[in-house]
């Protein structure tokens, strides 16, 4: 039983990760589904192991991860490289809507200048 609510501590922090990152969808099944194109294929299939640990440890009478201490550790390193992939998505979100933000402005300044409404050039 204690496997059992580490099992779940674990996906539980997986999906909140996911969660954090903008997928929206219900379960972690569906959740990993939204992202596999997204990350490293061995994540992706890592997270989907995960799942299937979590899903045999919730429906199947008896069932434990043979050896826990290696299945813990694995997770907390699978958990990690999930972090980095998400920080490393939202730093490269920040720069686009940084680039983004500066061409917005350079565009509306050269917009305001030209504008024979505002341009002291065409008066």
């Amino acid at each position: 039983m204690a496997q059992i609510r580490e099992i779940l501590n674990y996906t539980k922090e997986i999906e909140l990760i996911l969660e954090s990152s903008g997928v929206l969808q219900m379960g972690l099944t569906e959740k990993i589904e939204s992202i596999r194109h997204k990350y490293p294929k061995k994540l992706v299939k890592s997270l989907r192991w995960i799942n299937h640990i979590k899903n045999r440890s919730m429906y199947e009478k008896g069932f434990e991860v043979s050896d826990f201490k290696a299945f813990k550790v694995e997770v907390r390193d699978i958990i990690l490289r999930l972090h980095q992939y998400t920080q490393e998505e939202s730093m490269t979100n920040n720069i686009i809507t940084q680039k983004i933000n500066i061409f917005t402005t350079i565009n509306n300044y050269f917009f305001n200048l030209l504008n024979p409404k505002n341009s002291i050039f065409l008066k």
